[in-house]
């Protein structure tokens, strides 16, 4: 399946971009992950399977929970 833009995401789940940003560099989130590229720039994967089954509560809040 195709990676998913943030803003799409960011949207489904009811937070703004940044927010999600925030939480995917952190690894709060279970359904995507944030690749640092350079000092102050990342990259940010969504895999909109796992984001499904987080908004229907197959996935827990926190990765390795």
């Amino acid at each position: 399946c195709d990676p998913m833009l943030v803003s799409e995401a960011a949207k489904q789940i009811g937070l703004n971009t940044q927010t999600l940003r925030l939480g995917l560099q952190q690894r709060v989130f279970p359904f995507g992950e944030a690749i640092k590229t350079s000092e102050n720039r990342y990259v940010y994967h969504i895999n909109p399977v796992a984001l499904q089954k987080y908004l229907d509560g197959e996935l827990s809040h926190i990765k390795g929970w």
